[in-house]
């Protein structure tokens, strides 16, 4: 279950890179769209991160592994980095003063 949970996730990081592109170019090219673009580039990661978890808690499942400790993974793992980059963002917000 491991492999799979870590094989379809690189695949659809890859894909999440190629989605993620074309924005990028068009965020560097074209300034007036840039809020825009961030938040549909943020809807995107935010997508996969929860198809992401939901095919991890999924495949988990169907291997038989307990449901806290694939909670304890995906809060170890997953959900502290991305509470800290939130947090990081919250209490320096200049960071995005670019946008």
């Amino acid at each position: 279950g491991m492999n799979e949970y870590l094989f379809t996730g690189s695949v659809q990081f890859v894909l999440l890179g190629l989605l993620l592109f074309p924005i990028t170019v068009l965020m560097a090219y074209r300034p007036e769209l840039r809020s825009a673009l961030f938040v549909i580039g943020l809807a995107l990661m935010a997508l996969y991160l929860v198809h992401r978890w939901i095919r991890g808690a999924w495949i988990g499942l169907n291997e038989g592994v307990p449901v806290r400790y694939i909670f304890l993974y995906f809060c170890a793992a997953e959900i502290l980095p991305l509470t800290l980059l939130l947090d990081t963002f919250r209490h320096h917000p200049a960071h995005l003063s670019h946008l």
